[in-house]
């Protein structure tokens, strides 16, 4: 309804009237359209962003920690060492490979070696000790280990490893070594220089690695085993030889003496897995050789007099690069009385580990046909 007001204007002091009009409209309203209110249904689709994740693969224990790049295994991969070989004192180089199995790198995180004698991961486990500590079982070593710490390695040794993106020499558990990084859907390959410093004889170890930036040990790859060595039975300095050596065939006549060269499964085995003395250096030891019995037939006695004995420096072999320096055989004797075969000096970490001799002996005045047998006595101090 619409009200309308007319006003008529009158001059001052003059009575104004008014008058109202109504009128009334009517409207009508006709709509096709819904007026309840719609509302819309957003869905937020999720986003997981990728994470790091490693898994242990494959591993090798080697023994020429002096090289860069080792290339004297102790075993096949995966595959625990001798344990004869696993003396007090003797470096090792621990090679892994670790696979990134998720789109996300991670870089600057030192892998922490870690031992224990479970294989459970979630087990109780030790950090593998720096360099100079004294209360770990197995430490770092750094006097000879082929790299420094942190170092980019120069080439990859293991199966599967990647040939370009390759982790590094590790001698410290320091954190986020710069150069440590890993690469997403990549496997990298990780190298630790380590020593038996004081673990028990006949104990066997396993190891692990620990990431440091996810705060947890890295799990192992479907199939695999966690790294494992059995120390050495004793610690102890042992020699070893053939129960039995053929020395060969002489004509009587023919020469001055015979002469016979020990062959391959005939070596005169010496072994040094006592560790290293109080004041760091290696404790030295000789090995000698001495006419226990002479040769004879039963008739006839060649004296030990008429025996000679030769094992030259360069005839010395250290097992698994066992280094020789400044060992020392015999170059010529006459056996009346024990002979040096072998001098390894107190020095460093010489004499450490294994080593084997083929020696040459000769016989000097065979006057009678015969088959002759003695024997030769070892004796290692």
């Amino acid at each position: 309804m619409d009200t309308v007001t007319n006003v008529d204007a009158s001059p001052a002091r003059i009575a104004a009237s008014s008058s109202t009009h109504q009128h009334s409209v009517r409207i009508q309203l006709e709509a096709n359209v819904d007026h309840t209110p719609q509302y819309a249904t957003l869905v937020l689709a999720q986003y997981t962003a990728p994470v790091y994740s490693p898994e242990m693969n494959n591993w090798r224990w080697y023994a020429d920690e002096a090289d860069e790049t080792p290339g004297t295994a102790y075993a096949n991969e995966n595959t625990a060492p001798p344990q004869v070989e696993m003396g007090s004192r003797i470096p090792l180089k621990l090679r892994i490979n670790i696979t990134n199995t998720a789109g996300a790198a991670e870089d600057d995180s030192r892998k922490v070696l870690q031992y224990g004698l479970t294989t459970d991961q979630a087990g109780a486990w030790m950090n593998v000790g720096e360099p100079t500590d004294t209360l770990w079982l197995f430490r770092y070593t750094t006097d000879i280990s082929g790299g420094a710490d942190n170092d980019t390695l120069s080439s990859k040794v293991l199966s599967d490893s990647d040939a370009t993106y390759r982790g590094i020499h590790n001698e410290s558990n320091g954190n986020s070594p710069s150069n440590s990084d890993h690469p997403a859907d990549k496997t990298v390959e990780f190298e630790y220089a380590i020593e038996n410093y004081k673990a028990p004889a006949n104990i066997t170890y396993y190891f692990q690695l620990y990431d440091q930036i996810l705060g947890t040990y890295i799990p192992l790859a479907s199939g695999k085993d966690l790294p494992s060595l059995t120390t050495a039975a004793a610690y102890s300095l042992t020699v070893s030889s053939p129960s039995a050596v053929y020395l060969g065939e002489f004509e009587v006549g023919s020469g001055e003496y015979h002469e016979y060269t020990f062959v391959g499964g005939e070596e005169i085995t010496n072994r040094d897995n006592r560790g290293l003395a109080g004041g760091g250096e290696s404790n030295g030891w000789t090995c000698s050789a001495e006419i226990t019995t002479e040769l004879t037939d039963g008739s006839d006695t060649i004296p030990a007099s008429d025996m000679y004995w030769i094992s030259f420096t360069t005839d010395i072999v250290g097992l698994y690069a066992a280094p020789t320096d400044g060992m020392t055989g015999n170059p010529g004797e006459y056996m009346s009385s024990a002979v040096t075969a072998i001098t390894a000096p107190a020095s460093g970490r010489q004499g450490l580990g294994g080593f084997t001799i083929l020696p040459t002996m000769r016989i000097y005045n065979i006057t009678k046909t015969g088959d002759y047998s003695g024997a030769v006595t070892f004796t290692t101090i």
